[in-house]
């Protein structure tokens, strides 16, 4: 009941800030602009809209959220509450992973129709998008301002930006198997090729171990940044 409460709370906040009305307009021009764009082109050019925006809307999102937060000071007030870490987390996990995966379902789905691959896409798409919020709040947890949370998350768009060279067969190297990047495209670009039953699942431990260790970090710079702060160990 207290993760179903704050999923909602963070629903509404996310609608009265116009994040819905934002991604509404912001999907309708996506489909009009592949709708325009040759055949060739548009599976492309829709796995790095999808894996660069509506993926990652989380992470650009989830930064401003907190730090309006820790501005507020709610987060001192809201750990003294029944509410768990785990159950905070979550709750901005889920709420923004719906309008991330809302909009690229109808991005998809306008563009190219309903295909059989979408039961394998959401799932992984749900994998991608909520690494990409748990990263956002592991950096917004320790920065100062927006300013500040851009600057340092520059060294995971510049990362990002290298480990995407492979995809392109312009790069190629062992260690990026390894990292989530390749991993992430991979669930994004079953849509429009087929791919070894063992990639995929490689490519869902590979983002489930990723999530695993980036929750493991966020848990424990809660528990110095803001638990700790506040005088209460949960």
């Amino acid at each position: 009941m207290r993760l179903l409460n704050a999923i909602r709370y963070d629903m509404l906040f996310q609608f009265r800030h116009r994040f819905y009305h934002a991604y509404l307009v912001i999907t309708i021009l996506y489909i009009i602009l592949l709708k325009f764009l040759p055949g060739t082109l548009k599976p492309i050019a829709t796995i790095i809209l999808l894996f660069s925006d509506t993926a990652a809307l989380g992470f650009f999102f989830i930064g401003a959220i907190i730090l309006l937060e820790k501005d507020q000071h709610i987060l001192d007030c809201l750990f003294v509450t029944p509410l768990r870490i785990t159950e905070y987390v979550l709750a901005k996990i889920v709420s923004l992973a719906i309008i991330s995966l809302v909009s690229s379902l109808a991005i998809v789905v306008f563009t190219f129709g309903i295909s059989e691959n979408l039961l394998v896409f959401i799932p992984g798409f749900l994998c991608v998008t909520s690494f990409y919020t748990l990263i956002g709040i592991l950096f917004s947890l320790i920065s100062k301002s927006v300013n500040d949370y851009f600057a340092k998350t520059l060294v995971v768009g510049l990362v990002a930006a290298i480990s995407i060279l492979p995809y392109f067969s312009l790069l190629k190297s062992p260690i990026f198997s390894l990292m989530p990047t390749l991993a992430t495209l991979t669930l994004i670009d079953v849509l429009f090729k087929a791919h070894p039953r063992g990639e995929i699942i490689f490519a869902f431990c590979n983002v489930g171990f990723w999530l695993l260790v980036t929750s493991f970090f966020v848990r424990r710079i809660f528990n110095k940044y803001i638990l700790f702060k506040a005088g209460s160990v949960r």
